[in-house]
């Protein structure tokens, strides 16, 4: 069976019960653990290395489901997909992905970098995406087109100080217990590894019941007290929140997918020139009191942040 992922990379693959080395064997792997001896299977190249007993996801679940296709969609909605107007303009991402990726090669010359939650790619990661230097391993727990290998971010299946980057984009906020993830984050990163993590705030529930956590900024702060904070502040600021809002009131009136497609489409012709704003807000203390989402990016320390440490640095308004 070949593998998305390179040699060099498989070697540093762990069984997500017990972290003990794996073995191949024809279509899955087994845990060398002989008081373990978990087995995984290999779906289209792709490991599926998920721990059972302490996650919401069944490796069957997954065997039995292809990767989701495009939804089919007629030329005309297709056109007028194209022709109106986005509702965001997430400038402050490529941004970050810029300053990650001179961050992590002053620090390796191929640097490896985990992308957890990266079935598809987040807005601005095609610049990190695109240095030749840089070694991604791109994880999800779902198939996808970017899916190289699948598992539950709670026991993330690599060995310790095993990568130098980890990249989490709009994801914390839908797994079950965030702190553990971050946990799981901290173990795999090398000594002084960096890690960038965004989280929704003021955002609707999207994931339906896997949607769980909202973070504020010294909230996503808290998450990350293992780590020495480079940068952090609004991703997408009030301008973008009060753009959704507008735009899912007047979706919510609608009874049927026909009315919903046309009342999305008149929100996004009425409520897409707000955006601009976040141009002037970002960076205002305000921004840190009221955004859609936060970002952060540090470096691995092996001390916590107390609580007074983090309060200590609120920036907002209030």
């Amino acid at each position: 069976m070949a593998f998305s992922l390179p040699n060099n990379i498989l070697e540093l693959l762990r069984c997500p019960i017990c972290r003990s080395r794996l073995d191949i064997h024809d279509q899955e792997l087994v845990c060398r653990n002989g008081d373990c001896r978990g087995r995984f299977p290999i779906k289209d190249g792709r490991p599926i290395l998920i721990n059972e007993q302490n996650s919401l996801f069944k490796i069957a679940d997954i065997q039995q489901n292809d990767e989701p296709p495009a939804p089919p969609r007629s030329r005309l909605r297709a056109a007028l997909g194209d022709m109106l107007p986005h509702l965001t303009n997430n400038f402050r991402s490529k941004h970050n992905y810029a300053r990650l990726t001179g961050l992590l090669l002053e620090r390796a010359v191929e640097p490896r970098v985990l992308v957890v939650g990266g079935r598809v790619s987040g807005a601005g990661f095609e610049v990190l995406a695109d240095a030749p230097q840089i070694q991604l391993i791109e994880s999800d727990a779902s198939l996808g087109p970017r899916t190289q290998i699948i598992f539950d971010a709670h026991d993330i299946p690599l060995a310790d100080d095993s990568v130098d980057g980890v990249v989490t984009q709009a994801m914390l906020s839908y797994v079950a217990d965030p702190w553990r993830v971050v946990d799981e984050i901290h173990r795999v990163l090398r000594p002084g590894g960096y890690v960038y993590g965004e989280a929704g705030f003021v955002h609707r529930v999207t994931e339906g019941a896997y949607d769980f956590t909202r973070f504020t900024h010294l909230g996503l702060r808290r998450l990350f007290r293992c780590f020495d904070e480079i940068d952090s502040g609004a991703v997408l600021g009030q301008a973008t929140v009060l753009v959704w809002s507008l735009h899912h009131f007047l979706v919510s009136f609608a009874r049927g997918n026909r009315t919903r497609m046309i009342l999305s489409g008149a929100g996004r012709l009425l409520f897409h020139w707000i955006k601009y704003f976040d141009h002037l807000l970002l960076d205002r203390p305000s921004a840190f009191d009221n955004a859609l989402a936060y970002y952060f990016i540090g470096q691995k320390n092996l001390n916590s942040r107390s609580d007074a440490e983090i309060i200590a640095t609120y920036q907002g308004q209030l």
